[in-house]
């Protein structure tokens, strides 16, 4: 499960209001030490939704280099007997699919 920056702040916050025996006031504590916290535990990039498209449908929206552009396949990949069937599915980000129209 993924936390947001605000949850971990506001976590790291409740956990030093329980645990905090400093001779610091809270106030200085939070201020001096949630920054070089959030910075540790260094939080993952959210992963974006990817939408499946079959091949066909790319096709039909998308000149064969902007398919290749989109989908990683080869300029060339045809020519070497890669063969692409039109129910094949490709996964594709959402904000690659709005770039490229396709939502």
């Amino acid at each position: 499960m993924n936390y947001t920056e605000e949850e971990i702040r506001k976590a790291y916050e409740q956990g030093a209001k329980d645990y905090c025996r400093s001779s610091k006031s809270l106030t200085e504590f939070l201020s001096s030490d949630v920054d070089e916290y959030m910075d540790i535990i260094n939080l993952p990039e959210p992963k974006e939704e990817e939408i499946p498209f079959s091949y066909s449908f790319l096709r039909r929206k998308l000149e064969w280099e902007q398919f290749c552009d989109l989908t990683g396949v080869g300029y060339y990949a045809r020519n070497e007997g890669y063969e692409i069937k039109d129910s094949e599915i490709f996964e594709i980000t959402e904000s690659k699919a709005k770039q490229y129209n396709l939502i």
